[in-house]
């Protein structure tokens, strides 16, 4: 039995539904979430310039389907999400892993850190809210910590 989906693809200030096929097996509906999640942070941030409306309504809940459920929406203009853990030690090494990404992908985070908690907030400045890069950090953030 196969299956269509459809996976939001940002263009130019607007979102395409691009259609993905799987095939669905036994237990294949989560690997196929999970393959959307993982086409997510598999794309590269690209250097905003501003110019391009943030994302809004429909689109932005397409982009926050494809990330883990930690992840909050807030008021259509930032995403954010609490890592809570054991000690500060921890806290440190997952703002560094995080830190490592964004230096990559040039898409830098407000970061949080304390003991056993770190938060992180995404947006993109230059347009005063969200775009596909913030969602491509975040989907490489879970990624990075989740394995």
């Amino acid at each position: 039995m196969t299956s269509d989906f459809r996976v939001p693809v940002y263009r130019g200030g607007s979102v395409e539904n691009s259609l993905c096929r799987f095939s669905l097996k036994s237990g294949a509906l989560f690997g196929a979430m999970r393959a959307m999640k993982c086409a997510l942070a598999n794309k590269k941030c690209v250097p905003c310039e501003g110019g391009i409306p943030p994302l809004k309504g429909a689109a932005l809940h397409e982009f926050r389907g494809q990330l883990d459920g930690n992840w909050e929406l807030i008021q259509e203009h930032h995403i954010e999400r609490v890592f809570d853990l054991n000690n500060f030690q921890e806290a440190l090494e997952v703002t560094n892993k995080i830190a490592e990404i964004a230096e990559v992908e040039q898409h830098h985070p407000d970061i949080y850190l304390a003991w056993g908690k770190v938060k992180v907030t995404i947006w993109t400045h230059k347009v005063d809210g969200l775009t596909e890069n913030d969602f491509i950090l975040a989907a490489k953030i879970d990624a990075a910590i989740n394995s």
